[in-house]
């Protein structure tokens, strides 16, 4: 059963909505949700990069897709990045949420223009890409950990904020990035948890002024799949401190390859 969202404001109609504003949920994408995660919390990363390309192809508008997924992230993180404050690097951070505000701006206003069934293919396909890179990268040890600068972080920043607020997939630039820099496991995770609660937060902004979502919507959505992701989030975690992260890595971004190839087959056959 393909799901719809209709609401009425002309921004978010361009994106797929028609009619009154109302969400019609079903169990789905609460299990989604939920399962994304489990997954994403057993490695720090890929609730988007898993979630995204599920949902397009359960029939959610992308713009629908992108602001609750930006929603339940900046909620979910909040906690991670409390508990993890004191391996924040904030210099690193900064660069790259300083980068992440042009992408940010630019990429919404990418979703409040662009034809939704335009997009879901090249959203799949990007999953897809995004996968397959990233199974075939490996983190470098501290021993080989390359000399900071500050282009990269804001290239890296930029790059990110746009595909947040048109794709949702902004950890993908992030993972390479941080990857490179031979990080601990814990300032990996915690610098990731505060950019994504700072981000998501300036990014979902940014989708409200430019009218690319409707704000009761995404309070419904968010409502509905936001307890099972906390638990889920909780679960992960736990799970993840007693299993080699390696092999979880490795099945979160095998999911997100078949569930971005779901996306474009079933774009395709519309």
């Amino acid at each position: 059963m393909l799901l719809r969202l209709w609401a009425a404001s002309p921004g978010v109609a361009q994106n797929g909505y028609r009619g009154s504003m109302e969400l019609f949920p079903t169990v789905a994408g609460g299990l989604v949700a939920a399962g994304a995660a489990v997954l994403a919390g057993m490695t720090g990363f890929g609730y988007g990069l898993l979630s995204t390309p599920v949902l397009l192809a359960l029939g959610y508008p992308p713009a629908v897709v992108v602001a609750a997924n930006l929603s339940v992230a900046l909620v979910t993180r909040v906690t991670v990045a409390w508990r993890l404050r004191s391996w924040v690097t904030w210099r690193r951070v900064g660069l790259l949420g300083a980068g992440s505000l042009p992408g940010l701006a630019l990429g919404a206003r990418l979703l409040a223009t662009l034809d939704p069934e335009t997009l879901r293919p090249l959203i799949g396909a990007a999953v897809v890409v995004a996968a397959l890179l990233m199974l075939r990268a490996r983190p470098q040890t501290a021993s080989r950990r390359r000399r900071e600068g500050n282009l990269l972080p804001l290239l890296t920043g930029l790059l990110s904020g746009i595909l947040g607020t048109t794709t949702s997939l902004s950890g993908v630039p992030l993972i390479f990035y941080l990857s490179r820099l031979g990080l601990e496991p814990a300032r990996f995770i915690a610098d990731l948890a505060v950019y994504f609660v700072l981000t998501n937060a300036a990014g979902l902004l940014l989708l409200v002024l430019n009218r690319a979502l409707a704000p009761a919507a995404l309070l419904t959505t968010t409502a509905i799949w936001l307890p099972g992701a906390l638990l889920g989030t909780l679960v992960g975690v736990r799970l993840g401190t007693r299993l080699p992260a390696l092999h979880f890595r490795t099945l979160v971004l095998a999911v997100a390859l078949g569930a971005g190839g779901l996306t474009v087959i079933s774009a395709l056959l519309r």
